[in-house]
């Protein structure tokens, strides 16, 4: 939470032929009833694989394979300002996922079941994503963040070792840096396959950039023109970023974050 991945869905959805889904586990709940609704009426229209209760993995290897059980409600019932899916044309689609709070195993699952399936792993700094969370009143020490952050390494280190190709790590503070934002979008776009949509992008920046009212909701993708991914410098004491250089040293030197002190 609050490492910036609403911000970095919108930018690496903005091709007119992507279908993307916003936090699509929100929303397994609605598509487990449709399916067991479905399944009460008749069970033998119920594919296998569907009955009984969705592991996060079977769910989301659903959506990516686009069984209308799960796509179609999740679809109906999603942030309507957040989601762009064409159903009619799931199949010829490239599909982008933003997902949160999924990790180990569960990521491992829905890779093992989706071999064409790419991993954009988006990493923060510490430093700034504690002083993110304090601004939004859900405070964790540094060692708790830390924590969260090198539980999804073994995994990128295994992809790493077998299938490269499958795998790619982006700072947030590179995605919303100006000098640095062009170059790594177009590496993402072209790990994914996928044309950067270079006017999509142009009127994002346009509108999501500046002193616009909603540039100060630290819930939206809206950055004022002053935004600076460093702030936690001014933000966190000494005393917490001190604590944060001890407790994640591993993690920031292995994603180049320099040391606050």
């Amino acid at each position: 939470m609050r490492a910036g991945s609403s911000l970095t869905g919108e930018l690496l959805s903005l091709s007119p032929e992507v279908n993307y889904l916003f936090e699509p586990l929100w929303l397994q709940p609605e598509a487990q009833s449709v399916i067991d609704e479905l399944t009460r009426i008749s069970r033998r229209y119920i594919w296998n694989q569907l009955e009984g209760q969705l592991s996060a993995a079977q769910y989301l290897t659903s959506l990516l394979r686009c069984n209308l059980m799960t796509t179609a409600p999740l679809v109906a019932e999603s942030f309507h300002n957040t989601i762009r899916f064409n159903l009619t044309e799931c199949w010829r689609r490239p599909m982008v996922l933003k997902v949160i709070r999924l990790h180990g195993r569960a990521v491992h699952q829905v890779l093992e079941f989706n071999p064409e399936l790419k991993l954009v792993h988006l990493v923060r700094d510490p430093r700034g994503l504690s002083a993110s969370r304090q601004l939004v009143g859900a405070k964790a020490p540094p060692m708790q963040v830390c924590d969260e952050i090198r539980q999804d390494l073994p995994l990128a280190d295994e992809l790493l070792g077998i299938s490269p190709e499958r795998y790619t790590s982006v700072r947030y503070e590179d995605l919303v840096n100006p000098k640095t934002r062009l170059s790594e979008l177009a590496r993402l776009y072209h790990f994914m396959g996928v044309p950067l949509p270079k006017p999509q992008l142009d009127d994002f920046l346009d509108s999501h950039y500046g002193d616009k009212p909603s540039a100060g909701d630290k819930f939206k993708t809206y950055r004022k023109s002053s935004f600076d991914p460093n702030s936690w410098k001014h933000q966190l004491s000494t005393e917490e970023i001190r604590e944060a250089d001890a407790a994640c040293a591993d993690i920031m030197e292995r994603f180049h974050y320099e040391p606050g002190l």
